[in-house]
């Protein structure tokens, strides 16, 4: 990243909406005014693009989707979202799950695109 972008996102006011915290599903919501993105989704697509719209956020509005691990709670909902949003889903290796929640990976997930 060149030093011009580094700048582009200083100091940028961020609305974050917890839209869910707990054992059965995790998903944060992260808005700028440029950029919209998630930090896991273990909601169905019709429970997450309720809790959004109540955000002010259209689902198709995401921008990327973050996963912090694998666990169902967080992960669930986030190949759904994905696809329906165009979305692609940032992780680290260490994250053992496809995005669909189905199936194990050999390698974990990197980057989906």
């Amino acid at each position: 990243m060149d030093e011009t972008q580094a700048n582009i996102y200083y100091g940028l006011d961020m609305q974050c909406t917890v839209l869910g915290s707990g054992s059965s599903s995790n998903s944060y919501l992260f808005q700028t005014e440029s950029c919209t993105f998630v930090v896991d989704n273990g909601f169905s697509l019709r429970e997450f693009a309720a809790r959004a719209g109540r955000a002010g956020c259209d689902y198709r509005d995401v921008d990327f989707i973050l996963v912090t691990h694998g666990h169902g709670d967080h992960l669930k909902g986030v190949g759904r979202l994905s696809r329906a949003a165009k979305a692609p889903v940032y992780a680290s290796p260490e994250v053992n799950f496809d995005v669909s929640g189905t199936q194990r990976l050999d390698r974990g997930i990197g980057l989906l695109l």
